[in-house]
């Protein structure tokens, strides 16, 4: 964190996608390529950071299924 400064509101300034840990894959991929971003910062309803997801990490989860 920048000193107080909740995550949700470094990432507006940083200009990082964030995203809610609820949110489908489906509409996270159809983020990332309609930004041209290949991560994006989770986080949950207070906005918190509960981690960082990249288009990798989808791969791999989804190359390991079959």
């Amino acid at each position: 964190e920048i000193g107080d400064m909740p995550i949700s509101m470094q990432a507006k300034l940083l200009r990082v996608l964030q995203i809610k840990e609820t949110t489908s894959i489906k509409k996270v991929l159809g983020t990332m390529k309609r930004k041209h971003e290949y991560k994006v910062i989770v986080v949950d309803d207070d906005g918190k950071l509960k981690g960082v997801l990249t288009e990798s990490d989808i791969i791999d989860r989804f190359a390991k299924r079959k």
